[in-house]
């Protein structure tokens, strides 16, 4: 598997992540948010959580994927 696709995959990994802990908090009750707040924080979260991961692979805290 390619570097590129190994890379796609783990970000839709990382969006789905991101989604299970937003639903996570809605059936908790922790938020009260509609779709669009949903998918505003997705779309803030999922890049920041991404960066971050890069960034800890290319320290070496992380092993890299390729």
């Amino acid at each position: 598997m390619s570097d590129t696709t190994k890379r796609g995959l783990r970000t839709l990994a990382q969006a789905s992540f991101v989604a299970a802990l937003i639903a996570l908090a809605k059936a908790f009750g922790w938020v009260q948010w509609d779709e669009t707040q949903t998918a505003a924080v997705m779309a803030v979260l999922t890049p920041v959580l991404t960066i971050a991961h890069n960034a800890l692979e290319d320290t070496g805290m992380l092993p890299s994927t390729k």
